[in-house]
């Protein structure tokens, strides 16, 4: 509500002469301190303002520029945060370089750019935790047989009982961005630990599954089943019910006996149950000792070499390694010198180890030489089976791509042989494909519009490879893989679907013998098709039916016949290729109006420079054709490393890929990736190393100097059946079912790319597909999984989830709540952390005790540190009551970041705040407070919090708890444990169930949008006290809106009224909307800096003119509008994606620029170089025989004034609490009554001028510039929310009442 609130004060002001505010912290602090009440204190600042305006224009006239700049510079004290170095080299090295990275980049490069790469800094860091969660090695601990623990935080306790069990703990949420990881882990160990036969995956820390992840756990089976020719099993444990439901619905397993056969309840339960079953086989069993803890986020490209089998020396080696792992090297902990020494050693290691991992030759090289008759043979079959597929497919997929023929010859050239010498995988076929054809066509079509197969379409060509290979190459070499999962498989198949129709229909064209010229959309192929069908040449069809007719059954017996399903693929397009040449030669096709492929040139490719004339327009489709192209033959390639026993390397892909498609532009290739179906022909023909790879370009080249004349005559129906052949393998029309009966939200987002893209395009479509995938991520990341804690009803001491235990749990004691909360806590959960438990406390008036159960907690970052140390001292003041935070469970990691980042401020206070259990938490509270007994009020409810919901509506808050309410939360809590019976009745039952359910949830969406049903009865109730305290503080906050407002404007850029505008409309739009009671509205410094920015330095207009007015006007009716619409769509979670680190570091920065940019106003001078900290300092200085000492000694007073002020409120605890001295008043009526007395614009000194007397005329905004403008607006709206709605947070914590952040992005747009 937040975002609506916001956005629609800013839209609206737009109309009114405002340019973009927000939330200010000093305000909104005066404001609470002077007693507001109810939203209703704006309309007495509006008040202010307009007294101001009408009756002391003259007064304001006289004010001194050097007083308002003065004013500014301290403002700017508050954003500077330099003690963050300090704490954050203290508590997290990772936060210091966020927070390094923003203050730099924005100091060096700008505010624009610095606050885009802090953006990008801090997706970075969500994309990467999603894709790298935490996992850990088990073992049995040495005394406790059955007690399976993580090896890193056991130590020397825990041994290895029987190497042939390998145990595995996963500690997240199961799902698309993660999927391809968890595997890749289990292929890693078991490369590296030889005798494993059963691998046991400890599931506690997973609480949902997704159908990409269940695809992939499909896939490990398979994979298992015939690991290096060694039978594998893979057993779960500690599965959740809502895992167990996916399992299920989603089969997994065939039928109940198969998934009682591999799903278990401990993970002692599974390995006993092996061991039981094979204990024939013990003497199979080798002890490796091996163990590795796998708890870090790294890569793990390098994994572990791999030979053909396990030997004595390996397992030494491991078992050296495992006693390493676990005692770890003594040096480590020695003197300064001696971890000095140690990591000095370790750079050459690390140097070596990065060599040997950009050249996967050295693994599979020996390989070779030992069985060279083998492998060779294999790689010369593989070589000219793909070859001969290579010919005729490249030259059909380059005209998809719209380039003449010879081009999809030459993309298998250099590009393969490139990949070759530097891919991971032995079996991926490189060249044309499908997809990336398409994507290339559609991109130089519809972005670049050059016409294809011209001398310029052919060169631009080239530049989208060239910039699509870099682009890999450089994610490649900062070993940034992990990005490439982040297609979820309902979005890639969605996407896939649509394309493959697309694709099959871009083909009619050839199959029947017509132009198709309006468009490449469904409906316009097909209308020119149909339209055209007295002109289609009947020779044409019938070369393109019977060439369909023997692709598809060339397919079914490829499909159903084992022996050519495993050894040998029948070559279709060979077939069809050969055939229709003959035919055509024969048959004079051409004389007939028959297409054929024509005269293809007798050379190889020359060296080139690729055009990047277009590069900037062209960058967003070589994002996309890189993305799409190595998730395809990642996943591909994935597949048969998993079957060959070797490790694939996503992060060597990208280089290889990249560096194939970079060179390949110099020699006349478009963009090239691995290919299903010929990789798939590749491997079942025997290819062992990449080799093969040399043995397809000889075939290729064959084909170019002694086979042209025959490729004159290939028709281009045959090639355009064989394309829409191909085809049938991207249509995914099953998934619909499957995915309907395993998760709705994954056959949404099916849904979405498959719609997106067969109506929008291509490019549009996969751009939305991504977006979508990144904000699933986004979304899982802001709202993990929660739960209530409740004990179970026979069993004190057990407290289990509330919805896991049914009706078997009771509220022994209500005055104790227990908490759940399974994620890491970091800056992009860190406010749904705390609003959970506003919210929580806010519902159960009786909570003086709050325990989090910490135990899927791995690891704990800066931002939310702080965030847990502010939630501290809201609990110590909550709504009149002190409430106690307890932390159960904690890891030795977190327990270390406590202490590092001194949450609690001795070791008697860490001890009295962090326990076991959450039964030790509770006992000793209840043994501490034993005399308070009688306040406990068994009110009996509870909520699982389990579901990831914005939850912006929160409970209605009252002023305190009462008998009803008490009552209405038991029968709550019946409801949610047992459920409402007619969700489980019939489906006419369940149907009027959740019909009944609309009408609840649009009054329920009326009440969200109108927060004022909360505050208008309390208003009712005590109106004396609140009128008063809300007139205080609108006197009080319209006092020190005149001055701050008119300096604001100036660093805008704006002229001085449009400062006192700013708080007119605004403010009023967000009284009637905000949720927040205490938030004050108006020019901000951080948003009038970027304002003044995005003005200048994007849209490049001059501060002052009309045209720089009308378009400030703009952008705040852009950044309105867009938190207007993610407040509608509860997209309040968004605006947490700026951690503490990397927005700390940006503020620090821009409040240093703020500060510079005020020096023009202290010493009278202009600034004309620009806005960079160098051409500030070297202006101002450079110019100091021309500083006015007069206007010197203003601006040196004023700050002297200001800060002296600052102190006093600062130190003076009745001044900070109830009453702050309104410094900017005080140095603003001075500085006028000092200018006025002194003739001070005689002298020269610069004064604010006239201040037209009149309200703000409507206007219309300019949108002229919209199109630049959106990314500078959409900073804006990230920046100015996330300010307003911290600030708001904390205030609404304070007083009791519930915050809205979707409500809030609407009130303030």
């Amino acid at each position: 509500q937040e975002l609506v609130a916001l956005g629609a004060a800013n839209a609206l002001g737009a109309f009114f002469q405002s340019f973009p505010v927000f939330g200010a912290l000093s305000r909104t602090a005066v404001a609470a301190n002077a007693g507001a009440s109810t939203p209703l204190f704006g309309v007495y600042v509006v008040l202010v303002v307009l007294l101001s305006m009408f009756a002391l224009p003259e007064a304001l006239y006289f004010v001194p520029w050097a007083a308002l700049g003065a004013l500014i510079m301290v403002a700017c004290i508050d954003l500077l945060q330099f003690g963050e170095f300090v704490r954050l080299w203290r508590v997290s090295k990772r936060d210091l370089i966020t927070f390094a990275v923003a203050f730099v980049c924005t100091l060096t490069l700008g505010v624009e750019l610095g606050l885009g790469i802090a953006v990008g800094v801090s997706l970075l860091l969500v994309i990467y935790r999603s894709a790298r969660p935490h996992t850990a090695l088990l073992c049995e601990v040495r005394d406790r047989p059955g007690d399976w623990r993580n090896v890193r935080s056991a130590g020397g306790a825990v041994t290895q009982r029987d190497s042939r069990v390998l145990a595995f703990r996963f500690d997240s949420d199961l799902y698309f961005a993660n999927a391809s990881f968890f595997v890749r882990k289990i292929h890693l160990l078991l490369a590296r630990f030889k005798a494993v036969r059963l691998v046991v995956v400890d599931m506690s820390g997973v609480n949902s599954i997704d159908a990409s992840a269940l695809r992939a756990l499909a896939e490990l089976y398979a994979d298992l089943a015939r690991w290096e020719h060694r039978r594998v099993l893979l057993y779960f444990a500690a599965v959740k019910e809502s895992v167990r439901d996916t399992f299920t619905a989603g089969k997994l397993f065939k039928d109940d006996a198969a998934f009682a056969e591999h799903v278990y309840w401990t993970v002692e339960d599974a390995a006993a149950h092996w061991r039981t079953k094979h204990a024939t086989d013990e003497d199979e069993a080798v002890d490796d000792g091996g163990g590795d803890d796998d708890g870090d986020d790294d890569d793990d490209d390098s994994g572990g070499a791999v030979g053909d089998g396990g030997s004595g020396s390996d397992v030494e080696d491991d078992e050296a390694e495992f006693e390493k792992f676990v005692f770890g090297n003594p040096m480590r902990r020695g003197s300064a010198r001696q971890r000095a020494r140690y990591w000095t050693s370790k750079v050459p290691k690390a140097l070596r180890k990065e060599a040997l991992h950009r050249a996967p030759a050295v693994e599979w090289v020996p390989l070779l030489v030992r069985n060279w008759r083998s492998y060779v043979v294999g790689d010369l079959v593989a070589g000219l089976t793909v070859g001969v597929m290579s010919v005729p497919q490249g030259i059909a997929y380059a005209a998809l791509a719209g380039m003449p023929p010879v081009f999809g010859l030459y993309a298998s050239l250099v590009p393969v042989l490139v990949y070759a010498a530097l891919g991971s995988s032995r079996q991926l076929s490189l060249g044309a494909t499908a997809l990336v054809s398409l994507l290339t066509g559609e991109t130089l079509t519809q972005v670049v519009g050059v016409t294809p197969g011209t001398p310029q379409y052919v060169s631009a060509a080239f530049g989208l490879a060239l910039l699509a290979g870099l682009l890999q190459m450089a994610l490649g070499a900062l070993h940034a893989g992990f990005i490439v999962v982040f297609l979820s498989t309902s979005v890639i198949n969605g996407f896939t679907t649509a394309a493959g129709i697309l694709i099959g229909l871009s083909q009619l064209k050839h199959i029947v013998g017509v132009d198709v010229t309006s468009g490449s959309r469904p409906w316009h192929v097909l209308g020119d098709v149909f339209g055209q069908a007295p002109l289609w040449n009947w020779w044409t069809v019938g070369t393109g039916v019977v060439a369909i007719g023997v692709l598809l059954v060339v397919r079914e017996l490829n499909r159903r016949v084992r022996f050519l399903r495993e050894r040998f693929r029948i070559p279709g397009a060979l077939i069809v290729t050969v055939l229709g040449a003959l035919v055509s030669w024969a048959a004079s096709f051409e004389a007939r109006g028959v297409r054929v492929v024509g005269p293809i040139e007798r050379s190889l490719p020359a060296p080139v420079l690729p055009s990047l004339a277009s590069a900037g327009i062209m960058v967003p489709g070589a994002a996309l054709i890189a993305l799409v192209g190595v998730a395809e033959s990642v996943a591909v390639a994935s597949h048969y490393a998993a079957l060959r026993g070797y490790t694939l390397r996503p992060s060597q892909e990208l280089v290889a890929l990249g560096a194939a498609n970079a060179l390949g532009a110099f020699f006349q290739s478009f963009p090239v990736f691995g290919a299903l179906s010929r990789t798939a022909v590749a491997a079942n023909a025997g290819a062992s190393t990449p080799l093969f790879g040399v043995y397809v370009v000889l075939v290729v080249l064959l084909s170019m100097f002694a086979l042209p004349e025959a490729l004159y005559f290939v028709p281009w129906a045959a090639l355009g059946a064989l394309i829409m052949v191909a085809c049938i393998d991207l249509l995914q029309f099953g998934e619909f079912v499957r995915l309907w009966r395993v998760s709705k939200r994954d056959l949404i987002t099916f849904a979405v790319a498959f719609v997106c893209t067969l109506t929008l395009g291509v490019e549009l479509g996969l751009g939305i597909a991504v977006g979508v995938s990144l904000l699933l991520v986004i979304y899982r990341s802001a709202r993990p999984h929660t739960a209530l804690l409740c004990e179970v009803r026979d069993r004190p001491g057990d407290w289990r989830n509330v919805r896991s235990a049914g009706g078997a749990v009771t509220q022994r004691d209500s005055r104790v709540l227990a908490f759940r909360f399974d994620s890491d806590l970091y800056f992009a959960n860190a406010s749904f952390f705390v609003r959970k438990i506003h919210l929580l406390l806010a519902r159960f008036k009786a909570v003086r005790l709050v325990v989090v159960d910490m135990s899927g907690v791995n690891s704990i970052d800066a931002s939310a540190l702080r965030a847990l140390a502010e939630l501290y001292a809201d609990l110590a003041r909550w709504e009149h009551r002190r409430v106690l935070l307890y932390f159960a469970a904690v890891k030795e990691s977190v327990r270390d970041t406590f202490t590092a980042g001194k949450l609690f401020k001795d070791d008697a206070a860490f001890a009295e705040h962090v326990y076991w259990t959450v039964e030790d938490a509770a006992a000793h509270w209840r043994t501490k407070h034993a005399t308070d007994e009688d306040e406990a009020v068994d009110d009996g409810g509870g909520d699982d919090d389990g579901d990831d919901d914005d939850d912006d509506s929160g409970g209605a808050v009252g002023d305190g708890g009462s008998g009803s309410d008490v009552e209405d939360d038991e029968a709550e809590f019946e409801k949610f444990v047992f459920g409402n019976p007619m969700r489980r009745g019939s489906a006419r039952q369940r149907a009027r169930y959740w019909t009944s359910k609309v009408p609840k949830a649009l009054r329920k969406e009326a009440l969200h949008r109108a927060p004022a049903v909360e505050w208008v009865p309390l208003l009712v109730r005590n109106w004396r006290s609140y009128v008063v305290g809300d007139l205080v503080a609108g006197l009080t906050v319209g006092v020190m809106s005149v001055p701050q407002g008119i300096a604001y404007a100036a660093l805008a850029g704006m002229p001085p009224v449009f400062g006192l505008y700013a708080s007119l409309v605004p403010v009023l739009v967000y009284a009637a909307l905000g949720s927040s009671r205490q938030l004050s509205l108006g020019a901000t410094a951080l948003v009038s800096l970027l304002t003044g920015e995005t003005l200048t330095q994007v849209v490049g207009v001059t501060p002052g003119t009309p045209q720089y007015v009308s378009a400030a006007f703009g952008l705040a009716l852009l950044a309105g509008l867009l938190q207007m619409a993610l407040g509608a769509l509860h997209a309040g979670f968004i605006v947490v994606f700026l951690s503490t680190s990397v927005i700390n570091g940006f503020t620090t920065a821009a409040g240093i620029l703020i500060g510079l940019s005020q020096l023009k106003h202290i010493v009278g001078v202009d600034v004309t170089s620009g806005s960079r900290p160098w051409h500030v300092l070297g202006d101002v200085f450079g110019q100091a025989p021309l500083w006015n000492w007069w206007t010197v000694g203003t601006g040196v007073v004023a700050i002297g004034v200001l800060l002296v002020v600052r102190e006093l409120n600062r130190r003076v605890r009745f001044l900070r609490e109830r009453f702050r001295i309104p410094g900017a008043l005080i140095v603003t009526v001075l500085g006028a009554l000092v200018s006025w007395a002194a003739s001070f614009e005689a002298r020269g000194v610069r004064v604010v001028g006239p201040i037209e007397r009149s309200l703000p005329a409507p206007v219309l905004p300019s949108l002229a510039s919209a199109g630049i403008m959106v990314p500078g607006a959409a900073l804006i709206a990230l920046v100015g929310v996330a300010e307003s709605v911290a600030v708001a947070s904390h205030y609404a914590a304070l007083r009791g009442y519930t915050l809205r952040p979707s409500q809030e992005l609407v009130a303030l747009g």
